[in-house]
């Protein structure tokens, strides 16, 4: 199977075969590239197929009753850019045309009525006819002589109004004079309207754009506009499933039945999910079976759905089986286990490992359990932890942390100098804090407001010397709690390139808790992306600190 348009780009004969009286063809198809443009390998090959496709357009064109050929100015098929100018373009290059088409499509009316053309003369108006009629007796008045097929195309744009059901003239001819009476019965008029099915949204606002219609004489093309008008409001407020199932008037009581169906789901399918449990799929949508489809909770779920970082693709369709809506969730899932592997120098701690082992979808159930090594020779750092984005059906996340680390830290004093504007430091030892423990996280998302986190933390703090005594080694044990929100708008993982990361943090760790210590500390983190030349990236940070007198060492900014 190939494209359609390989053989007929333009299908003109196509449309005749199937019963086109009169085909426009509007011919959007690209020139030919110019020599200069031909110093690809693509573009020869687009080349080749394009000359040959060339020819059939040329040879179908021939057919067509009339061609609109709108302006491209060389823009390229593949080019999806600058839609809405382009479809303006073709607006008015069709808009130009539109009284010449009118003018053709009017002649085939003619052409098609098989009777033989006379001319009526010396024709009587009998200025009592209804105004309906008057203007067009009164054009007839005016010239010599009135033929047929006008008098049969008049006919046929009075009843293409949509007003009557009946339309005829009657022409009698005297000896020294004709008349013609135009006999239009009208549709007979609407009494009543009654829609039904309408539940999602006020009925009052249904009716008030049927409202014009009442009393007044039953036509279709009005009404036609009036049920696209009720569509548009349907599709405006996102329920893009909402159809009007039939329209019924009765021509004796002039009853106008609308029936809508407003688009029930009556069925959701997860589709591709091999690691992640349906349940864990179906409580990010914002929509359930024998509620109504609406777009923006589609749009929401979609957005749900990527949050939890589980997939690499996502895209939700409908069909319609048995009359019902079916709602099918496709999925392409990112590999559950993941093993990272990171480097880090700096002249502070030298060269740096890291190794990060964990699954992110742990039994399926979109919980993350993992394992990070990281450091050298002069810190280290193991980390067990579990969390998870959602508890149960709730928007709250959790996060349970094991933790064992430690970091070496250069003492150092002030050496004398000989001048006030200069000053000397230099190491005189050097020390060790260690800091292990476990924590317990609850948070939840806020809008405008990110992440906001209550933290519990149990943890060991312990210093010593490792060259020379430069400091009181101790031992001590801190419980505290911790507030803290983030705003995180960096657009990747773990090398940002645009975006920024704020944290604001609160901890008090008190003695009536079970601690050894008591302290308060507030702190700030600020970081922000600036790329440059699409390969480099430029990341200031700001960090900002302050706590009692109380605060230990090993806890200090």
């Amino acid at each position: 199977l190939v494209d359609g348009g390989l053989v007929a780009n333009i299908p003109v004969k196509i449309a005749s075969k199937v019963g086109g009286d009169f085909v426009i063809a509007v011919n959007t198809t690209s020139g030919l590239h110019s020599k200069k443009e031909l110093n690809l390998p693509w573009v020869v090959a687009d080349q080749i197929v394009s000359i040959p496709m060339k020819l059939l357009n040329k040879n179908q064109l021939k057919d067509a009753d009339f061609i609109i050929k709108p302006s491209l100015n060389n823009h390229q098929p593949e080019n999806f850019s600058n839609q809405k100018s382009i479809i303006q373009d073709g607006y008015f290059s069709a808009l130009k045309d539109v009284d010449l088409i009118k003018e053709k499509i009017d002649s085939i009316f003619i052409k098609n009525l098989n009777q033989k053309q006379f001319f009526i003369k010396n024709l009587l108006i009998d200025t009592n006819n209804s105004e309906i009629q008057r203007p067009y007796l009164l054009k007839y008045s005016m010239q010599d002589s009135v033929s047929n097929y006008e008098i049969y195309d008049d006919l046929r744009v009075l009843f293409s109004s949509g007003f009557y059901k009946h339309v005829s003239a009657e022409i009698v001819l005297y000896k020294n004079y004709s008349t013609i009476k135009f006999d239009l019965i009208k549709n007979p008029p609407i009494k009543e309207i009654l829609i039904n099915g309408v539940s999602k949204v006020n009925e009052n606002k249904i009716m008030s754009i049927f409202s014009g219609l009442k009393n007044q004489p039953y036509n279709a093309r009005i009404l036609g506009k009036k049920l696209f008008r009720l569509l548009f409001f349907y599709r405006r407020k996102g329920d893009l499933l909402t159809e009007i199932n039939n329209v019924h008037f009765n021509l004796k009581s002039g009853l106008l039945s609308i029936n809508i169906k407003e688009g029930k789901i009556s069925a959701i399918s997860i589709v591709g999910n091999k690691y992640t449990n349906t349940s864990v799929i179906m409580r990010e949508l914002p929509f359930k079976v024998s509620e109504f489809f609406n777009f923006n909770d589609v749009k929401q779920g979609l957005v749900n759905l990527s949050s939890t970082n589980l997939f690499d693709d996502i895209f939700i369709t409908v069909r319609e089986q048995n009359n019902k809506n079916k709602i099918f969730v496709n999925v392409r899932e990112k590999p559950p286990s993941l093993l990272r592997f990171g480097f880090r120098d700096d002249n502070e701690y030298k060269a740096q490992l890291s190794l990060d082992l964990r699954d992110e979808n742990l039994f399926g159930s979109g919980t993350e359990l993992g394992m990070l090594l990281f450091g050298g020779v002069r810190n280290r750092t193991y980390i067990l932890e579990q969390k998870s984005n959602r508890i149960f059906n709730t928007y709250l996340t959790y996060k349970l942390n094991a933790y064992y680390k430690f970091n070496d830290v250069y003492h150092y004093k002030n050496m004398p100098t000989s001048s006030s504007t200069y000053f000397n430091r230099t190491s005189d030892g050097e020390y060790r804090q260690y800091f292990y423990g476990a924590s317990a996280a609850v948070g939840m998302q806020l809008k405008k407001f990110g992440n906001l986190i209550l933290e519990s933390k149990y943890q060991i703090d312990q210093i010593k010397n490792l060259k020379n005594d430069i400091v009181n080694p101790y031992k001590i044990k801190i419980i505290s709690f911790n507030a803290n929100s983030t705003i995180d708008t960096q657009n990747k993982y773990p090398y940002p390139t645009k975006g920024i990361y704020f944290k604001a943090e609160y901890e008090t760790a008190q003695s009536i808790f079970g601690g050894e210590v008591g302290f308060t500390r507030f702190k700030f983190l600020y970081r922000n992306y600036f790329t440059f030349d699409k390969v480099n990236t430029f990341s200031p940070r700001l960090e900002l600190g302050f706590a009692d007198l109380t605060l230990p060492l090993s806890e200090q900014f």
